[in-house]
């Protein structure tokens, strides 16, 4: 009788453990993830309307789907790059350089003509708004270089 009550017990306790693990992780997902804070589209930014709003939105999701193409594209480059770490294939480490430049150029060069054709939307005012915009953008703060070791 005292065997079988010991075992009903911790049958009982780990039917509760699980249950209670189950709902912790169940309910707490968001804590490990925060919520991803959305950037304000550009047209909101500059306060724009009608047929331009519609116009600069339109062009701001062409932009970010080929931006984002790009960048997944950068990523895998740069994944072959580290897994190329080990090697000493010097013409492939080139190659993956130079297509990882010509593709950092690109979303330079996509993201100027996407602020050009922006501009040409915008009043005085509202190019003031995205110059500053563009500035941050293109021009990022500078990187302080790694600490020496000495």
């Amino acid at each position: 009788m005292n065997k079988l009550w010991i075992y009903k017990t911790l049958i009982v306790l780990l039917i509760a453990f699980n249950g209670i693990l189950i709902w912790k992780l169940n309910s707490n997902h968001d804590l490990h993830h925060p919520p991803h804070h959305k950037r304000p589209q550009i047209s909101q930014v500059l306060d724009l309307k009608g047929a331009a709003k519609k116009t600069v939105d339109s062009l701001e999701i062409q932009h970010f789907k080929e931006k984002d193409v790009l960048v997944a594209h950068l990523r895998e480059k740069r994944k072959n790059l580290l897994r190329l770490l080990k090697s000493n294939n010097n013409f492939e480490i080139q190659e993956i350089l130079q297509d990882i430049a010509s593709k950092n150029m690109k979303i330079d060069e996509m993201t100027f003509n996407y602020f050009h054709k922006i501009r040409g939307l915008c009043n005085s005012p509202q190019q003031e708004k995205l110059d500053k915009l563009a500035e941050r953008v293109l021009l990022p703060p500078k990187r302080l270089p790694p600490p020496l070791h000495r």
